[in-house]
């Protein structure tokens, strides 16, 4: 008796998927007499928003967070370089005016032409 297995392949995302907006922000450092750190908008996009899996989860530090979100983009390439240090900001919907840190980035296995990044918000 031959067992065959079917492998599982994912839903292809397309754009009408892509439907919340997001920005994201670096930190700017201002090197006067009194330092201060402020926030610039360096890049805007739709994404594709989902609760985060058990694999994301695992990833990042969640003792002390309030929300954990995970979202799919059109890899930017030389428009936008993703750091471990931006923070973003979803538009609307559930998550508005939270700001969550970059925590985790990578392309996806199935599809390198699109950029999964998790966030963790810490705050309110």
């Amino acid at each position: 008796m031959r067992v065959m297995y079917k492998g599982y392949t994912p839903p292809k995302v397309t754009n009408g998927d892509l439907r919340v907006p997001v920005t994201f922000y670096k930190s700017i450092s201002d090197d006067g007499p009194y330092p201060t750190v402020s926030t610039k908008a360096v890049f805007t996009t739709l994404c594709e928003l989902y609760d985060s899996s058990l694999k994301d989860i695992e990833k990042i530090d969640t003792t002390n967070s309030k929300h954990i979100v995970s979202l799919n983009f059109r890899h930017p390439h030389e428009d936008y370089n993703i750091e471990h240090s931006d923070k973003f900001k979803i538009l609307e919907g559930l998550y508005s005016g939270i700001e969550f840190d970059v925590e985790h980035f990578s392309t996806k296995s199935d599809d390198k032409e699109m950029l999964k990044v998790v966030g963790v918000s810490y705050a309110n």
